[in-house]
Parts: structure tokens; sequence; C-alpha cells
């Protein structure tokens, strides 16, 4: 078979369907007299015209099976012609190779607004902005809908705040949660795969055959349970898929968008989610396969190694004060032996008595982590003495100075016990938390 020839003839016979612009102008380039086309071994691509029958060689196999081909090809592309739309005043370019059908454009949502959640979603709505193509822009909805209203002025045209959760669930197939606690996450994944039920409605077969899917992603801080449950309850459901991805690191971190993410869940639903995670809103994926149960048990792990870090320097320092030594000097040997990113930003929280929440995480936040790590403890006949001890204090401090201080001001409840002044500098005290006169928390 002389297959340069051969393909050259193709070549001109596609070339005269490009300029034709149309099927019609293809079927009729290669549906044309074969006059030109080259030899085949065994005669199947010669003219009839240019052989008599009596020099015509016997036809071998082959070529009556290329013979066949070529003239079932050519009949088929006649009759999608006739059936076809594409006429030759279409003007529909064919190319050589078609591309894939492209699929419409992902609408990506965001519930939860908190101090690291409303970062996180500024961050996300740029990087959609400088996707090729760029993204649509980021449906937000919180709880308090001024807070999503504010952020949609901010970026202007990047954020398009909403009124429910249902508006999320109806519009988005890539869906972020940052939440609270635990019960705020099964009340809103609830109204979530509610909202998708209505709008998908009983046509779950349509949905499958054309792939139609929905991927929610939660970087909430669970207990592990939780967020198993939540797992199965959205991957029971066809098409819908679920990755665990609590974020590691404070506010000014979410801002600068240096979080590290522990992910788990299907392999390629975490694929897909981490060109979101990581570089929009962190620095780093951590992954721990595909139980969604790991992730969330790793992230109380980490969160225990900092809560145990921040009762540590609260004792030193609280013990170089009542010594004549200084917290300041404490501090200082950080600096120099312990100079940890943790270590660093709570020590000078505890040596300035800056326990501003605003920024930080609150003491009702670290409560509720430190209650289910001493669970997840429990759980495997684990204790945990010094997660017990510092949740003690931290709801010491709350009683003193109110739930909206950092979780760093657990320190109060430890220097209590230790006989000295709660908080050292209270003129930070009255700008954070509660006053004497009424109990109630500052705005």
């Amino acid at each position: 078979m002389h297959r340069g020839p051969i393909c050259a003839w193709l070549v001109r016979k596609l070339s005269v369907a490009q300029r034709g612009n149309s099927l019609h102008a293809y079927v009729a380039s290669v549906s044309s007299s074969t006059e030109d086309a080259p030899p085949f071994r065994g005669g199947c691509c010669a003219s009839s015209s240019s052989l008599s029958s009596s020099s015509r060689p016997s036809l071998s196999s082959l070529a009556l099976t290329y013979r066949l081909c070529y003239s079932v090809f050519v009949q088929t592309l006649r009759r999608m012609a006739s059936q076809s739309h594409l006429g030759s005043a279409d003007n529909v370019n064919i190319p050589y190779s078609t591309p894939s059908t492209p699929h419409p454009q992902h609408q990506v949502g965001w519930i939860g607004l908190g101090n690291m959640g409303i970062k996180m979603a500024a961050n996300l709505a740029k990087h959609m902005r400088e996707m090729s193509p760029p993204l649509p822009p980021l449906l937000v909805y919180n709880r308090t809908v001024s807070k999503a209203q504010a952020l949609e002025k901010e970026l202007d045209g990047l954020v398009k705040a909403v009124d429910s959760v249902e508006a999320i669930g109806t519009r988005c197939d890539l869906i972020f949660t940052s939440l609270s606690d635990d019960d705020a996450a099964e009340q809103i994944y609830e109204a979530l795969l509610q909202a998708e039920e209505k709008r998908v409605g009983k046509h779950a077969q349509e949905r499958i055959s054309s792939g139609f899917s929905t991927l929610l992603i939660d970087t909430s801080t669970l207990y592990p349970a939780t967020t198993g449950k939540l797992e199965r309850k959205i991957s029971a459901l066809p098409k819908r898929h679920f990755v665990a991805a609590p974020a590691f690191g404070p506010p000014p971190m979410a801002a600068t968008a240096k979080l590290v993410f522990a992910v788990a869940g299907p392999y390629n639903s975490k694929k897909f989610a981490s060109q979101f995670l990581v570089p929009a809103m962190g620095r780093k994926i951590m992954d721990f396969g595909s139980n969604p149960e790991r992730a969330a048990s790793f992230k109380l792990i980490g969160n225990s190694i900092i809560v145990s870090t921040i009762e540590m320097l609260s004792e030193t320092m609280t013990l170089a004060e009542k010594t004549g030594v200084g917290s300041d000097r404490v501090y200082e040997w950080l600096e120099e032996f312990y100079p940890a990113p943790s270590a660093l930003g709570y020590g000078k929280k505890i040596l300035d008595s800056n326990f501003q929440g605003e920024n930080g995480f609150t003491l009702n936040g670290g409560i509720k982590d430190a209650s289910h790590i001493i669970k997840l403890g429990e759980s495997v006949d684990c204790p945990l003495p010094i997660i017990e001890l510092a949740r003690q204090h931290m709801v010491s401090a709350r009683a003193i100075g109110g739930a909206n201080l950092d979780w760093s001001s657990l320190s109060a409840g430890f220097r209590v016990t230790a006989g000295v002044e709660p908080f050292e500098k209270k003129e930070m005290l009255k700008k954070w938390a509660k006053t004497e006169k009424d109990g109630g928390s500052s705005s």
C-alpha cells in the first residue's frame, strides 16, 4: 500500500471540504471521480476507466475490504448531509479534529462569612476572575446578609450576594462552606440538598445521563462523625460529591492565601477542588485519602497542638511575671529558640493582652474545638489532660471577658488560678470584651 499518495489524496479532498465550509462540500469532495486517486495494490483505488477488463488485476481480499469501507463511508456521509441541519448555506467549518463539546461554565457558590470565610471567599472570587476563561461572579450567602452585601460592594463585579441557601443550591454546581459549628453545618447542608432536589426534581436518570454533577467542599472544623454523616448523605444521591477540606491558619493567613488544607474525598473530586483551593486560598494541600473523617480528625489533632501551645505559653509567661523575670524575656526567648508561627503569634497576643476576636479565633470556637478533641480522644481511649485544662481556662476566660475574645485569652483563666489579675492591660479588655456595667459584648 502506497501510504504517501493516499494521504496526499485525502488531504486534497479535505481541503475542498474546508474551502466549502459545509458537510455537503465534504461529501461532494470524497464522492467525486477517483481518477486522481492514488493506486492501491489490488486495484481498489484505480479508476475503472483507466483499466480494461482484460488488464484489470484481480482484487485481493484487502482491496475488496478497502473498497467496501470506502463505499460505506461515502454513503454514510451522504445520509448525514441529507438529514443534517448543516447545509451549504450554514457556513459551518468542519476542522480536521472536531473539539469536544464545550461544557457550561461552573457557577461557584460560597456559604459562611466568618473571620475565616470572608477572607477565603474574597481570595477565591479574585482567583476566579483570573482563570481562563474567567468564571461568573461568586455567589455568596451569609446568615447576616449585610456581610455578604458589604463583600459584594467591596469586590465590585466579582461577588454577588444572595439572600438564601436555596439560591446557592439551585444555581451552583461547585459550593464551598465555612461554618461555625456542627449544628450549623447540618442545617446548611440539609437546606442545600433540598434546594438541589428542587432543581433536579424527579429527573434523576436524565441527570446521570447528562453527566450533571455537584461538588460540595467544606472548609469548617467539625467533629469527624459529623463530617462522615454529611458525606454519606451527599454521596448517596446521584452525581453529588463531597470533599472535606478543613483549613489550618488564622485569619491573617487566610487574607494572604497562606492556609494549609487537610483534604479527603473521591480522587477526581479532590483533584478538581484543588485548583480552587491552591493557590487561590492556600499554599499547600495535605491529602488524607478518600475518607473525609480522616481529614476532620487531623484538623482536630492539629488544633490540639495549637491550643496546647497557648496553654504552655500562658503558664510560662505568668511564671516569668511572678518571678520578676518578665514575660517579655520569654517572648525574646521564643524568637530565638521556638520561632513557630503559632508560638510567636499567640505569644505576642498574651504579652500585649491583645485578645481581639475579630481577626482571630473566638473563645466559643476554641471551646467547641477543645470539646471535640477531648471527645475524639475518649473514643479511642486516649487521655488528653492538657486539652482538658486548656478548655477549663477558656471557659473561665469567657466568664471573665466574654465570648468575643480570641481563644488565646485562656491565659486570663490561668492567671486567676495563679492569683494575679486576669488581664494585665485592661484597656485592651474594655475594647473587645463585655463591660462590668451591662454584661454585654461590644461591637
